[in-house]
This record gives structure tokens, C-alpha cells and sequence, in this order.
């Protein structure tokens, strides 16, 4: 099983022993056994001095960085590629099928499928800009991603069309409860004489 050491803690401009080196990564068990290994077998530089093999800081530092590299790209997954978590094979989903394509945490796709080597079920994260890219090599049994995006989209194309025809409905002031300002009608003012009054 691999361990990521992380080439931090190591000083460029120090000399460690190999007692050193296990003691930094004590939480990691690293053991001087593996650095031997490392030595002898991966290329990893060391040199004698008084009965003791020591490693330079910067030596250790850029050995562990590539070799945590290699690893990231070893174990990087082609676009196509699922990783099955129980036979660990890496290769694309039984007659690359998808059964269901859903959204994942932060706006991802999930893709779900079955392992062609153990049939297993197996899944992969996309971004959400690959949607494109994934309906071409993949057939998809249950594309929940776009049925949502259309959804999404009906919705606001209605919520829009309802606002316009809120608008253009009615002419202004047809409505009974529209307030109109009417002024009330004058009464016509008779004047009067000595005449008109009883005696």
C-alpha cells in the first residue's frame, strides 16, 4: 500500500541519517528498512560518513515529491475510466453504460455503472462542464443532470411569459378597483331675488 510522505518537514540545507529521517515520520511508520530500499533499489542518493549513511535535506525533499507525483499520475484516471472500489480494476463501465447520471456535491456530476471485470457497482465524479463530453462516449440510461437543467429552464421561460401577460392584460383603468380622480359634479346655483321669499 502506498504512503505519501510529505517532503515538508525536511530541511533543504540539512544532512539526515536514516535513524533521522524515520523519527520525522514516526505517525507515518516509516521504517529504515524502506529507506534502504529506496536507497538500493529506486535511486534514491546517499553517501558514508563514519559508519553511517547520511541523506542531504534537498536530495530527500525532491525524492519524495517525484515519487509522490508518480504515483498521482499512475493512479490519475483516464476520461473514460472508472476505478472499481472492490477489484480496484480501472477501465470504462460494463459496455460503457451509464444507468444514472445525477448531481453531485458543489454542482458535479455523479456517474454511476457496473464494473466490467467484477460487476460491481462502480461511480466517478465529473465537472459539470463535461456533460457534453460524457453523452458522447457513454450511452445513458437515466440522465437526471439535464432533465433538471430543462426543468430549470421551463420554469423560468413560464415564470416570464406569466409577467407579460400580467402587463399587457388590461388596458389602465379598466379595472373596477382602478382609482380615477373625478370631480364630483357642481350643483347649479340659483340666485335670488326679494321676490322668491314667502311674506
Amino acid at each position: 500500500m502506498f504512503k505519501k510522505y510529505n517532503p515538508k518537514p525536511i530541511h533543504s540545507y540539512k544532512s539526515y541519517k536514516i535513524s533521522d529521517l524515520c523519527r520525522i515520520y514516526k505517525a507515518q511508520d516509516l521504517h529504515p528498512q524502506t529507506i534502504r530500499k529506496w536507497i538500493n533499489q529506486q535511486g534514491l542518493k546517499a553517501f558514508l560518513h563514519e559508519r553511517d549513511l547520511y541523506i542531504y535535506g534537498a536530495v530527500f525533499k525532491e525524492f519524495l515529491a517525484n515519487r509522490n507525483q508518480q504515483h498521482k499520475e499512475k493512479n490519475q484516471l483516464e476520461f473514460n475510466q472508472f476505478r472499481c472500489g472492490k477489484c480496484k480494476s480501472k477501465q470504462p463501465p460494463l459496455d460503457k453504460i451509464i444507468n444514472k447520471l445525477t448531481t453531485g456535491f458543489n454542482g458535479s456530476i455523479k456517474a454511476f455503472g457496473v464494473c466490467a471485470k467484477c460487476n460491481h457497482q462502480i461511480k466517478r465524479n465529473y465537472k459539470r462542464s463535461e456533460l457534453a463530453e460524457i453523452k458522447e462516449i457513454f450511452r445513458i440510461k437515466l440522465d437526471e443532470v439535464s432533465a433538471l437543467c430543462n426543468s430549470s429552464n421551463s420554469t423560468n421561460k413560464t415564470n416570464i411569459d406569466d409577467g407579460q401577460k400580467v402587463g399587457g392584460s388590461e388596458p389602465l383603468g379598466s379595472h373596477p378597483h382602478d382609482v380615477k380622480n373625478i370631480s364630483p359634479p357642481v350643483a347649479e346655483i340659483k340666485q335670488l331675488t326679494l321676490f322668491d321669499f314667502p311674506n
